[in-house]
């Protein structure tokens, strides 16, 4: 490796290693609050009560009343005939120990592997305890390896879980009480007890959570328990382009059980100078002392461009986060190329700034009858947004338009409802998923002032989504919008968008579901050089062609997943095909004048929801009459994001993107 490399690229990981070794798990210490108190049991023992008991498996800690007289023994307290389900039944009769035996008990042979749901709505669990006060909340965090929300006294069996283990930290529990949006001594509101589960199961270090409503002796009280699983926080993603050109990505999901994210990438080309280069990097701090504002700095270089940010933004989440506001620094520095006055080819360095900000807040305008969905919300916004070139190229009066200072002025009224089902097998591997479904209608309208002209904006978008029993889950939107001057209407975009995934069908111990998905895009009178393209989001999957571009495009994708029940370490397996077929052209013709392109593949994912890696997907596609710079058979092998639903909360008012 060059001296170059041997001098940085080394340190740096031999110190990110030795700072993850030293590193030691923290330790959540229950603390007795004169009504409940933890006990703590070593497994192969039995707690028993006045009224009721049950085997404990490995070592586990629960809650108990403080006043409750009990025993731990090794023996049974009734003859050996007595089964689990016998423990099961006598449990079942007492809320109380019903609740606590559901954390440390398995039926025999449930196993690991997740059970398929059937779509509910977020809040019917809880509907039942409307209206009573909650006394305590207490949280029990869980190790990332052996226990599990339905085991929580499982533990690792491997030499690699327990040494994972022994490298985490655990999240802390004041993190977790910061996300909270309940307190003691409030009455419980089954939609916020269930938007407070969604929001820490969003957590992107927290595998999965769970809400247990203990009864007390007091018939109009309750203690919660929040039951949380972490997830390994460190994670890398190297990424092996041939043995000259590789490039290495390190993060921490979860740094010191604080929830911020740190992260650093690195591109390594023998051929290039300098040889290593830092790319990237980033922090993040998810919920700023509880105010649910999130801070990011970062800094990236990419085609050889500068990018430099700084953020504070915080969404809505009603009834409890009324108020959105943001504010953000984004800076660009690179050199572009451009034709003189003498049609002579220049590079001129290009220095730009952009600054954002912008508020807005809820008014819920209507209450749904059923007390299990959040009613409708009229949020009015405002944004404001500032471009300053602090250096620009000499250009040619067509190009004035793209290298313009300007300042734009937008605000925006939406009408939308916002709810949830809770389902599995949509995007993860059998963990529980929040399915969005609602509506959302937003008209934006603004002003631009800026130097050789002025113009204004305008952009109207409407998007709703269901549930379908027996037909499966449907996701719909249209968008339109522009900016007009002198009756031009400029840089304009039509979009409409259609999901379709189907319901969940089991065969033996495997699941199947079917994604569907159709794009349509039309700009008008884009900027010089802005185009469309197939890419893996909005297009062929796969397709990486340059030569294919336009103002007009149509696509459409077909893939039928298998969810399969091998488990092997952790990691679970995912089988899936797929067929792509699109068009894209110049506006000015019809867009079914355009040759269709298509493709088809198969391919495995593979996922630990102990870690915070990124899916693994390995994949075959088969490309027949690609362009010149898109290979006819092309394989795959690399980390994918998870995809998420689109949900039906406010949103700032902004420019629809062109993609």
């Amino acid at each position: 490796m060059p001296a170059f490399c041997q001098k940085y690229y080394y340190p740096f990981c031999i110190v990110m290693i030795m700072l993850i070794l030293a590193i030691c798990p923290t330790l959540l210490l229950a603390q007795d609050n004169g009504e409940t108190k933890h006990v703590k049991i070593k497994g192969g023992r039995f707690f028993i009560s006045a009224d009721t008991s049950f085997f404990v498996m490995n070592d586990s800690l629960i809650l108990v009343p403080v006043r409750l007289e009990y025993m731990i023994s090794r023996y049974p307290p009734i003859n050996e005939a007595n089964t689990y389900k016998n423990i099961r039944e006598k449990t079942s009769s007492n809320k109380l120990m019903q609740s606590m035996s559901q954390l440390v008990f398995v039926d025999v042979g449930t196993g690991k592997t997740a059970k398929d749901k059937q779509p509910e709505q977020s809040a019917s669990p809880f509907d039942a305890y409307k209206g009573k006060v909650i006394r305590n909340i207490e949280f029990m965090a869980l190790e990332p390896f052996g226990p599990s929300l339905d085991d929580t006294s499982g533990v690792p069996y491997t030499w690699i879980g327990k040494l994972g283990n022994s490298l985490h930290i655990a999240t802390r529990s004041y993190i977790l009480r910061s996300n909270l949006l309940i307190s003691s001594g409030e009455i419980i509101d089954p939609l916020v007890l269930a938007d407070n589960e969604l929001i820490i199961r969003n957590l992107p270090y927290i595998q999965d959570t769970r809400i247990v409503v203990m009864p007390t002796e007091n018939a109009d009280s309750v203690d919660l328990l929040f039951i949380t699983k972490d997830k390994f926080a460190f994670g890398f993603n190297p990424i092996i382009k041939s043995a000259n050109n590789f490039t290495i990505k390190i993060w921490n999901e979860n740094l010191y059980g604080l929830g911020h994210r740190v992260e650093g990438e690195m591109s390594v080309i023998t051929n290039r100078s300098p040889v290593a280069r830092f790319d990237h990097g980033q922090y993040i701090i998810r919920n700023i002392n509880g105010s649910f504002i999130r801070g990011n700095l970062g800094y990236t270089y990419v085609d050889d461009q500068h990018q430099y940010n700084i953020s504070f933004s915080r969404g809505y989440l009603p009834p409890t986060i009324n108020t959105g506001l943001g504010m953000a620094y984004r800076r660009y520095v690179f050199d572009d190329y451009y034709l003189n006055q003498d049609s002579v080819l220049t590079i001129q360095e290009v220095d730009l700034e952009i600054q954002t900000a912008y508020l807005g807040h809820t008014f819920r305008i209507y209450e749904a009858p059923d007390s299990k969905l959040h009613g409708v919300y009229l949020t009015p916004g405002i944004t404001v947004l500032n471009k300053h070139y602090l250096k620009k190229p000499f250009v040619t009066p067509e190009y004035t338009r793209y290298y313009r200072n300007s300042t734009l002025l937008l605000g925006s009224i939406s009408i939308s409802q916002n709810n949830f089902y809770k389902s599995n097998y949509f995007f993860e591997f059998g963990r529980t998923e929040d399915v969005p479904f609602g509506f959302r209608l937003n008209l934006t309208a603004g002003f631009e002032a800026g130097r050789h002209y002025n113009r204004l904006y305008s952009g109207f978008t409407i998007s709703a989504s269901d549930y379908i029993n027996r037909f499966g889950y449907l996701f719909g939107e249209v968008g339109i919008g522009g900016f007009y001057q002198e009756n031009n209407l400029q840089e304009g975009l039509l979009k409409i968008r259609l999901n379709y995934a189907s319901g969940l069908y089991r065969f033996r111990n495997s699941h199947f579901r079917l994604f569907t998905h159709i794009w349509y895009t039309l700009g008008i009178d884009r900027l010089p050089g802005e185009f469309l393209r197939f890419d893996g989001n909005n297009g062929i999957n796969g397709f990486s062609s340059y030569l294919l571009t336009g103002q007009e495009r149509l696509s459409f994708h077909v893939e039928p997943v298998i969810f399969t029940p091998w488990v092997f370490m952790g990691f679970r397996f995912v089988f899936f095909g797929y067929a792509s077929f699109g068009m894209i052209g110049s506006s000015e013709n019809a867009i079914f004048d355009n040759y269709l392109y298509s493709a088809y593949g198969l391919g495995i994912r593979i996922k630990n929801d102990n870690l915070v890696f990124n899916t693994l997907e390995l994949s075959i596609g088969i490309y027949p009459n690609s362009p010149s710079d898109q290979d006819n058979i092309l394989f795959n092998m690399g980390g994918i994001q998870t995809p998420r639903f689109d949900n039906f909360l406010p949103k700032p008012p902004g420019v629809q993107a062109y993609r």
